[in-house]
């Protein structure tokens, strides 16, 4: 006796879910102690060393909710700090996202285009890199991946169940990282329409994504300014700013993302070629499907539109909060695209699906070989940056009042101390007393290497710093820190 057809394809492509899921796990979790660890990984351990209560209030005055550094909380004080047990939420919460942007794909593109999404995604640069730093920015992409998978479901039947775990769902992505307010507010464009259905039941799930979120509110308000003071603290130029927005952005969401925020522009274009090609075939040839789609007949053509206008408005109000926070001050890296990975995967696969006979899958196979490229760069080249510059220990940021900058649990355990004053600024700027913290690091941690990125503004100021309190100092790209300066000769590598 012959299974049913349907049978057979749910087996298979719940065999190729799973292949694709532990591909993503194997790149997050392998050696998960290999990356580099950040300045800002040691913030957020730094502030959930103590009690729960601590880590809140640290929290409070800095420009991130709480939800992420609660989970880090739990597992700071079930496993420990060290590094490597300090990636698990954020390992586990990257892997998350490769099932559930198949599952996302599936609603609106056929099975290989979905499980192609899911493949770029795996192999993604930019979520390998933030699934292995103790950071919350893969949390939020997670979350609202799965926030927009809730959504379609609801669309689909708004049931009490449907609903109420979207708001659930779109709570936690807001109290992860305040730009998801972003998501929400698509969410509710693309809802709109749909919503006199039910319109009560729309109403009280949205008013739930607000009371879940109030007390939090509650507690950071009067914190504001002082939150506002971080994030708006850069004194670069508008127009510059928004080209490095643009740059950055393009090559991030095309896989030219590498090692900490360096960029290939080469690739960036090779990539985006038969995204292009795909993009314009669909136009001129809407009746054309390619050997990668197939999904002629399968129903899911009608709710295309719908999920390209929530990946496509997702985007544009992503970038254009960015777009606008940079204009007027706001600091901005690539991680923070990270919750774009997914919704431009899923783009990505539906655009080359359109390519004519095995031109998709020519083009398929571009896009990831171009994303594996970059993945292994910052694997591999990663462990070696970190192997060679034998990085033990790394300065925490601690906002409380009373200590702005404290060294924790990091500058304890042995030589070298990597300094940012980027993030910071110098005593002669208002801000923290670097001579100070020198002082501090020398006396705490004996003979110390303070390592100061090369992107700092004010070098000289540091070095000055620096020397009184026999701290060796070396200056330059995060690459040369395998080549230690000589004791009591501060000097400064590069330009």
């Amino acid at each position: 006796m012959r299974a049913p057809v349907w049978l057979v394809e749910r087996f298979v492509g719940g065999w190729r879910l799973v292949a694709v899921s532990l591909l993503g796990a194997a790149l997050r979790w392998i050696r998960l102690d290999g990356q580099a660890p950040s300045i800002d990984e040691g913030w957020s351990i730094g502030a959930t060393l103590g009690g729960l209560d601590h880590a809140l209030d640290v929290v409070s005055r800095d420009t991130h909710p709480p939800l992420y550094f609660v989970l880090q909380w739990m597992q700071v004080h079930a496993i420990g700090p060290q590094l490597g047990a300090d990636r698990i939420v954020a390992a586990a919460l990257g892997t998350i996202a490769v099932p559930i942007t198949v599952l996302v794909a599936r609603r609106f593109g056929s099975e290989r285009s979905a499980l192609l999404a899911g493949l770029l995604v795996a192999l993604s640069p930019l979520a390998i890199f933030t699934s292995r730093d103790a950071r919350p920015h893969v949390a939020a992409a997670t979350l609202a991946l799965a926030a927009t998978w809730l959504l379609l479901r609801a669309l689909e039947r708004p049931s009490g169940g449907r609903l109420a775990s979207y708001s659930v769902a779109a709570a936690a992505m807001l109290l992860t990282s305040y730009a998801n307010v972003m998501v929400v507010i698509v969410h509710g464009l693309v809802v709109l329409p749909r919503m006199w259905t039910s319109p009560w039941r729309w109403l009280l799930a949205f008013l739930g994504i607000g009371l879940l979120c109030l007390p939090w509110l509650l507690v950071v308000a009067p914190y504001s300014a002082q939150a506002k003071g971080i994030l708006f603290s850069d004194q670069i130029e508008t127009w510059n700013r928004l080209v490095e927005l643009v740059r950055i952005s393009a090559y991030a969401l095309t896989g030219g993302f590498t090692l900490l925020d360096e960029f290939n522009p080469w690739l960036t274009a090779v990539v985006a070629l038969p995204v292009l090609a795909g993009v314009w075939w669909g136009r001129v040839n809407r009746s054309g499907t390619g050997a990668l789609d197939g999904e002629a007949g399968n129903g899911k053509a009608d709710s295309r539109p719908m999920g390209v206008g929530i990946l496509i408005g997702l985007l544009v109000a992503t970038l254009g909060l960015y777009a606008l926070t940079s204009a007027i001050g706001g600091q901005f890296v690539a991680r923070y695209l990270t919750p774009l990975v997914a919704p431009v995967a899923i783009l990505y696969a539906l655009a080359v699906s359109r390519l004519p006979g095995r031109a998709n899958v020519l083009a398929a196979a571009v896009l990831l070989l171009g994303w594996s490229w970059t993945s292994i760069d910052v694997l591999v080249r990663d462990k070696a940056h970190r192997d060679a510059s034998e990085v033990a220990a790394f300065l925490a940021k601690n906002v409380r009042p009373s200590d702005q900058v404290v060294l924790d649990w990091f500058s304890t355990r042995g030589q070298v101390v990597a300094l940012d004053p980027d993030l910071w600024g110098t005593s002669s700027e208002g801000g923290y007393d670097l001579r100070g913290d020198f002082e501090a690091a020398a006396s705490r941690s004996g003979r110390l290497w303070l390592v100061a990125d090369n992107t700092m503004s004010d070098r000289l100021a540091v070095l000055d710093a620096a020397r009184p309190s026999g701290v060796d100092v070396m200056i330059g790209p995060r690459r040369v820190l395998a080549f230690p300066v000589e004791p009591g000769r501060p000097k400064a590598l590069g330009r």
